[in-house]
């Protein structure tokens, strides 16, 4: 990779780390926002999903307005956006300031994915290879937010964490918006080109689009609905002591193990989608995932444990194939839009696993959640076939270039 290319991918993943240890703090805090302003779990429950909500809701706006002013420039806005709003939690006084300011926070960081994963595919040569450093950084973020939050928390109080979010994204803004790269019009060669003529685009690529926008909207109601109940699953159902561990507290501790499997996935699965057919892998990988829910449902103790880190190392192996993917299958103009769509999928929609989940637990039994999302899981697979042999049966094409956003390369910046 050449140094713009490097320097792309660096702010972005930092980025993509930043956001989701934003998105998943107050999950973190929870219980001390409670004893503060005097809330039930019900209350709580309900911020938290208003939040989830405006961060899948935030991608549609993004993604249309990357494709209109560049995504560099939406990435510099997401953090200037974050900041602000994490700021001004931290200052909420009471419970209706406080659900107003996250659910705020919630649409700031959701311009986020479809900002970040356009800019890499349209400065990245080796665009796969990108996506999975970049979902490595977001991996990370996710599995180290509960060590960050509680740990501050515990010094400083649940406001502690907001007030450093808050500077950490002001810092990432000014960064972004200082660095030397630029957004340009460079975009690989696919491996499989996909399109005959711009005539002939929508016709060819329309049908595998809304089959990719069904895939991940299930593969973000698989993610939702197994990771809010995982830590609840491994309490019920994993009796160990490890050091001074037990309990909620190794619970959370083996989830996070569990998570940072998601990280060497994504790694790998960057590694073969760059040189593989990216249909092919997320068929397999999605696959293999059938079996690692099956077994989360069934099993106890540490068997209970391994499936789950095999849950996180085949699901989180194929996002960047899945992502690469819709920047192949989006004609390039569009690819922020195809994004947006894409992520408001997995996390507007996807979000909604978490009640669905919920009752299935309520009425059948926790480890009944797992069964199900295998079930899930089987019907991403049979989308995943179709993908395949759509494209096993088109015509070779020129790739398409993609044109630099409006006002040219790196319009805005110096």
């Amino acid at each position: 990779m050449e140094a713009h290319e490097r320097q792309a991918i660096l702010y972005t993943s930092s980025a993509h780390a930043l956001v989701h240890v934003i998105e998943l703090t107050f999950a973190a805090v929870l219980v001390l926002v409670g004893l503060e302003f005097g809330l039930g779990l019900v209350a709580l429950g309900l911020i938290a999903n208003a939040l989830a909500i405006t961060f899948g809701a935030g991608a549609l706006p993004a993604g249309f307005l990357a494709d209109r002013v560049g995504s560099r420039r939406m990435l510099v806005t997401t953090m200037v956006g974050a900041a602000v709003c994490s700021l001004l939690v931290a200052l909420s006084t009471n419970t209706a300031m406080l659900a107003v300011t996250l659910t705020a926070l919630g649409l700031a960081i959701g311009f986020y994915h479809p900002s970040g994963l356009s800019l890499i595919a349209r400065v990245v040569q080796k665009r796969a290879l990108g996506m999975g450093y970049h979902g490595m950084a977001g991996n990370l973020g996710v599995a180290l937010t509960p060590f960050f939050a509680a740990g501050v928390a515990q010094w400083w109080g649940w406001r502690g964490p907001y007030f450093i979010l808050a500077g950490l994204a002001l810092a990432l803004a000014v960064a972004t918006y200082l660095a030397p790269f630029r957004e340009g019009g460079r975009q690989e060669a696919a491996t499989t080109p996909l399109v005959d003529s711009a005539a002939t685009q929508w016709h060819q690529l329309l049908g595998p689009l809304l089959l990719l926008y069904v895939a991940t909207m299930m593969g973000g109601f698989i993610y939702r609905g197994t990771l809010t109940f995982l830590p609840a699953h491994f309490q019920q159902n994993v009796q160990l002591r490890i050091g001074g561990l037990e309990g909620v507290a190794l619970a959370g501790s083996l989830a996070t193990v569990a998570l940072l499997f998601g990280v060497a996935g994504q790694y790998i699965g960057g590694n073969l989608a760059q040189k593989y057919r990216r249909e092919t892998l997320v068929l397999l990988l999605t696959l293999a995932l059938l079996p690692t829910l099956l077994l989360m449902g069934t099993t106890r103790g540490l068997p209970l444990v391994a499936a789950a880190a095999a849950f996180a190392l085949f699901n989180f192996m194929a996002q960047p194939a899945w992502n690469t993917l819709v920047a192949e299958y989006t004609p390039a103009q569009l690819q922020g839009r195809s994004y947006g769509l894409s992520f408001f999928a997995a996390f507007g929609l996807g979000s909604f696993a978490a009640g669905f989940s919920g009752v299935v637990a309520a009425r059948l039994g926790i480890q009944w959640v797992f069964v199900v999302m295998g079930g899930f899981a089987f019907l991403v697979a049979l989308l995943a076939l179709v993908l395949l042999l759509r494209a096993l049966g088109r015509r070779p094409a020129a790739p398409v270039v993609a044109p630099a956003p409006r006002g040219g390369p790196g319009a805005g910046y110096p």
